[in-house]
């Protein structure tokens, strides 16, 4: 992480500390047309055109308004006492939204991937922060997707199970659709309305 990257995050960290983890901080206008609801179905894709990005790379220094989308949506989902972390028992919750059967190993990975304190945990401040405001086009990241949304573990993800998983994290069925059709099966590239792999990873540059 770059030096300005960390005074970011160090800023963001002081923001929450004045205002209580659970507090709604100061913000510009809201940008038109972003809602929590309209993410796209991998958090790993939600700050593409979200972000103010520094100009020295590594993390960005995002937006006060998407820093409250992100603390909005991180409570919503996955702390739900509010601490200000993600522990072993609240993202396995959050990934059974993707897949009811996820198993224990698969959240101890997804953990894992984002823990860069090695506390056991997904903190607020910096990892998921990170994680949402550096999309990963890694053949990892596209290999973790892909599992967590192959529900039934056939090596396919289909359209139909994008959109179970779609409504699942709040997705209105026209909003669903629009992602789905709009985003995922255009990498379906033989027409048959599911995904191998080698067509998911395609939406990860790989």
């Amino acid at each position: 992480m770059t030096p300005f990257s960390t005074l970011c995050l160090s800023l963001v960290a002081a923001m929450l500390v004045v205002g209580g983890f659970g507090a709604k901080l100061s913000e510009p206008s809201p940008m038109e047309g972003f809602h929590s609801a309209n993410l796209p179905l991998d958090p790993l894709f939600t700050a593409h055109s979200r972000q103010t990005r520094s100009a020295t790379g590594g993390v960005p220094c995002v937006s006060v308004y998407f820093l409250n989308e992100l603390k909005e949506r991180f409570i919503r989902w996955m702390d739900h006492n509010n601490d200000g972390r993600s522990t072993f028992d609240e993202v396995r919750n959050y990934l059974r939204r993707f897949k009811p059967n996820v198993p224990n190993e698969t959240v101890t990975a997804f953990i894992g991937r984002r823990d860069s304190n090695g506390n056991g945990d997904i903190d607020f401040v910096p990892e998921y922060v990170e994680d949402l405001s550096a999309p990963d086009y890694s053949l990892a990241g596209a290999t973790e997707w892909f599992n967590l949304q192959d529900t039934n573990d056939d090596g396919f993800v289909t359209e139909q199970e994008l959109m179970q998983v779609a409504t699942a994290i709040g997705m209105s069925p026209q909003e669903a659709l629009n992602t789905v059709r709009g985003y995922y099966m255009t990498a379906d590239q033989n027409g048959d309305s599911k995904l191998s792999f080698d067509e998911f990873k395609t939406l990860y540059h790989q």
